[in-house]
């Protein structure tokens, strides 16, 4: 529970209208004693892709996951194109030698 306290802690500060929101969420789930959250997964993270419409924010937060995004891409390309390379360099050599 500490990593999801300081999750929200840090939420609130780059996205201040989320903690209204999660009251309202929380409230609605915690209508029973009984139906309190206590498992983690239980917990809603409030993604700024989920609450896009919601709570405004500072857009520069989605061009940087773009970005980091971009990022993921590139080098999974780019790690894939290794794998690729010295696949066809043991088929070549295999030919060759083998």
């Amino acid at each position: 529970m500490r990593w999801i306290e300081a999750w929200t802690k840090i939420q609130t500060l780059f996205i201040p209208g989320v903690a209204g929101l999660r009251e309202v969420v929380q409230g609605t789930r915690t209508t029973h004693p009984s139906d309190q959250l206590q498992c983690p997964q239980d917990f809603p993270l409030l993604l700024p892709s989920l609450i896009l419409h919601s709570v405004s924010y500072d857009r520069t937060l989605e061009e940087i996951k773009w970005k980091l995004h971009e990022g993921q891409a590139h080098n999974a390309l780019n790690e894939l194109c290794q794998v690729l390379q010295s696949r066809a360099y043991m088929l070549k050599f295999k030919d060759s030698f083998l």
